[in-house]
């Protein structure tokens, strides 16, 4: 069951050669913020994406080119989406 709640919650990417990693973000508009241009734009060439960890003190960059895939709970991307639009509306 925790390993469902962990998908269900966590950014999950696969590296071809080392395996599977996760990490729980506490911000859900970090999420929308390292994923919002390769979703939305999906022909910009982006590399990297950074997630804050542990609010600022602490952040993961995933290399987009070498992974098998990256897995973003949708839930929390659209919660950020809207985060994102109320702090633009301030």
């Amino acid at each position: 069951m925790d390993r469902y709640m962990d998908r269900a919650n966590c950014v999950v990417w696969n590296l071809p050669c080392i395996g599977q990693h996760d990490v729980d973000v506490e911000d859900d508009c970090s999420i929308y913020n390292a994923f919002c241009f390769t979703l939305e734009y999906p022909y910009q060439d982006v590399p990297f994406v950074t997630l804050d960890v542990e609010g600022s003190y602490k952040q993961v960059a995933i290399n987009l080119s070498a992974v098998n895939y990256v897995s973003v709970p949708t839930q929390r991307y659209n919660d950020g989406c809207a985060e994102a639009d109320e702090e633009d509306d301030r």
